[in-house]
């Protein structure tokens, strides 16, 4: 059709919108609804006027609530048996990258640009790829264009959220065999060896990289707080809940802890594994002293308020994540002698100083006019035979501050030293 609308004039083909709030609920209405004219408007609202899951909604509403519109809409339930084979219908079309942008317009939960949705693809193809992916998905009306950028319909955004939430489930409860018989094209599964601390499942690098759980976010922490909190309702929480209810609490924690022993048999690439399952451990509850996410891939994590001081990060790629305080590029740390100061020098020429008996930010020094390149702490001695905690700071701007720190955090710039000195 597409082909011969360009070559042929007389084929056109028209796009057909969802039915006005009116000529919706006088379509209910001639099926028999007519006993709550506001529930039929918020009906024609959620499945966003289309006439098909209309008229399958109404038939469901008479035989199973009687013709009671509230009772169906407070079940919570626009994808039911019906829709969803229409639907089943419509994905089986799809091709795996148009499949994906839908899962991430699920996951987005609100129209968005289109710069902005190729960039959260864990693998991204070609931008050529995308672009085609996406008209196709509009011509067939799986797609929908908004002035803030392309989204989903109600009923399909509803229905490809439990499409994502059942896959990552299935994942993370899975004993690898799946992932197996993906990668090696077989049904046979090969032995693997066990640790005895935690016992491996047998997954493999290929079954992990392609998988759902490491090519899709839970949640996104590049965005606003009410998205997160639909994200962490709607995707984060029920695949949490799935965990609960088939191996417990403390099995859900060791099934993760053997996901992220797997994740570092495997090499750094792209992807939303390791912050997934960080943001899952969170949700369980679980406390993450002494768990390793060192040289892991974490991008989109949301660690506002959380507090990981024994947690290890070394040499991991954190892309893309909210912390509780907000900080440049950091070009230097240290500690002091005593252990009790952890100062880190940025880029914007500042120095943030943290207590690190409770991990709380003291001070932000406003050192340099360029960035902090060198921190150090010293004990200076005192006439009274006392010292007291000095912190030298070099910057960019070639000068070199130091400060004189109280008990009470009263900081003190020393004066400031000679150029000649300052060239020694």
């Amino acid at each position: 059709m597409t082909h011969l609308e360009e070559e042929t004039p007389a084929v056109r083909s028209l796009s057909l919108a969802g039915l006005p709030a009116d000529a919706g609920r006088q379509m209910l209405q001639g099926r028999g609804l007519t006993n709550n004219p506001a529930g039929l408007g918020a009906l024609v609202q959620h499945y966003s006027g289309n006439p098909l899951a209309l008229k399958l909604a109404a038939e469901t509403i008479q035989g199973v609530f009687d013709g009671g519109v509230v009772a169906f809409l407070q079940a919570e339930t626009l994808v039911f048996d019906d829709i969803r084979d229409v639907l089943d219908q419509q994905f089986a079309r799809l091709t795996p990258l148009e499949r994906e942008l839908m899962i991430w317009l699920a996951i987005v939960r609100e129209p968005v640009a289109y710069p902005i949705l190729r960039d959260l693809l864990a693998q991204p193809p070609t931008g050529r790829s995308v672009l085609e992916a996406m008209r196709s998905l509009q011509r067939r009306s799986l797609l929908e264009k908004y002035d803030e950028g392309f989204g989903l319909q109600n009923v399909v955004l509803e229905y490809t959220t439990a499409l994502l939430v059942e896959a990552i489930s299935h994942e993370l409860l899975d004993d690898g065999s799946t992932a197996v018989r993906q990668a090696h094209g077989s049904e046979r599964v090969p032995s693997l060896s066990r640790d005895a601390e935690v016992k491996m499942t047998p997954m493999v690098s290929a079954g992990v990289i392609l998988s759902h759980f490491n090519r899709y976010a839970l949640i996104l922490a590049q965005t606003q707080e009410y998205v997160r909190a639909s994200q962490t309702r709607l995707l984060l929480q029920p695949v949490a809940n799935r965990l609960l209810a088939q191996l417990g609490g403390r099995g859900a924690e060791q099934q993760l802890q053997r996901w992220l022993a797997h994740l570092h048999t495997v090499p750094l690439a792209p992807g939303y594994a390791a912050a997934n399952l960080l943001h899952l451990l969170l949700q369980l509850g679980v406390d993450l002293s002494g768990y390793d996410f060192s040289q892991r891939y974490l991008r989109q994590l949301y660690l506002r308020g959380v507090s990981l001081p024994q947690t290890n990060f070394a040499q991991a790629e954190i892309i893309d994540t909210v912390f509780t305080e907000p900080l440049g590029r950091i070009f230097t740390v240290a500690f002091s002698p005593d252990g009790r100061w952890l100062a880190a020098g940025t880029r914007e020429g500042n120095i943030h100083l943290w207590r690190t008996a409770d991990q709380q930010l003291a001070q932000v020094i406003q050192a340099h006019q360029h960035a902090v390149v060198a921190l150090t702490f010293a004990q200076h001695p005192v006439q009274d035979a006392s010292t007291h905690l000095v912190l030298a700071s070099a910057g960019e701007d070639q000068t070199v501050s130091l400060w004189r720190l109280a008990e009470d955090m009263d900081i003190q710039r020393t004066p400031a030293a000679t150029p000649s000195q300052r060239g020694r």
